[in-house]
């Protein structure tokens, strides 16, 4: 599952219950973070250090990072030196870096109430200046998307990426990033309807997903690597529905003869590949 990133690593994290009143998730950080409320993790040139966060990801330091984030949100929810614009801006970054890292935690259930709550954000943006900030809202929905497939909710899961995927469709074709932003969301949304069991939808994904990726291959030679990925899972959607038997052996040989130029490039994505192309994809 393809999870992305915003296009600098400076984001930050915030939410809000059902009653639409700030809240943040049980925080255990140590009692010298406890004693520094002062702390907002940020560097003079605004944007705060992602890094330093990032570094206490390491087991028995979570708490802490989640901790630091909390404090930032805090900060942030009385910053009023902003105009309105840029505050839910400010606010609904630092929501998605802080889901982000819940994430990748025990905390994965909090990470779902912070993606929505920087979504309502996006939401309400977009809606005044759709040109710069619905392409942060298909952001938040592909990796809101990731964490509901984590957590095994697949209708939400494919609720989310279908929807990242109109908007990124119905973005200017000369866009930034216009053929990898699409081509990450129909991956996501053909693993989420095969592992609904809708082969046909998944096939259409891939097909299309591998259109959009060889586009970029005149520009950018490195999406050679994201063209074997989506060849191979494919190869094994095919290889799993009734009478497509001869169209998978076409999706095999075509992601044999992409290997070689993978491994001219990342010689360890394609010795992963060859594996995978061998026993079957896993949800990567």
């Amino acid at each position: 599952m393809r999870v992305e990133y915003h296009w600098f690593r400076g984001q930050y994290g915030a939410f809000a219950g059902a009653d639409g009143r700030y809240r943040q998730p049980p925080c255990h950080g140590n009692r010298h973070a406890r004693r520094h409320h002062d702390f907002d993790g940020r560097q003079s040139r605004d944007h705060h250090d992602p890094d330093r966060v990032w570094r206490w990801r390491r087991p028995g330091q979570a708490y802490l990072a989640n901790y630091l984030y909390q404090v930032a949100v805090n900060i942030a929810l009385t910053c009023e030196d902003r105009d309105e614009t840029d505050n839910k801006w400010m606010l609904s970054r630092m929501t998605h870096d802080w889901a982000r890292f819940q994430a990748g935690t025990n905390l994965a259930k909090w990470a779902v109430v912070n993606y929505e709550f920087s979504l309502s954000l996006s939401r309400e943006l977009g809606k005044k200046n759709p040109e710069r900030f619905l392409p942060e809202v298909a952001l938040c929905l592909n990796n809101l998307g990731a964490v509901y497939f984590r957590l095994g909710d697949l209708k939400a899961c494919e609720a989310a990426f279908q929807e990242a995927v109109e908007i990124r469709r119905a973005r200017p074709v000369n866009s930034e990033r216009y053929q990898e932003n699409l081509g990450h969301s129909l991956m996501n949304l053909g693993m989420v309807a095969r592992a609904r069991g809708s082969l046909e939808t998944a096939r259409e994904c891939y097909e299309e997903s591998i259109r959009v990726t060889a586009e970029r291959l005149a520009t950018e030679p490195s999406a050679i690597v994201d063209l074997a990925h989506r060849q191979i899972h494919l190869a094994h959607c095919l290889g799993a529905m009734p009478g497509a038997e001869a169209d998978a052996e076409d999706a095999v040989e075509a992601a044999k003869e992409t290997l070689p130029k993978v491994a001219e490039i990342n010689p360890e994505a394609a010795r992963e590949f060859e594996a995978v192309l061998r026993h079957g994809p896993d949800n990567g």
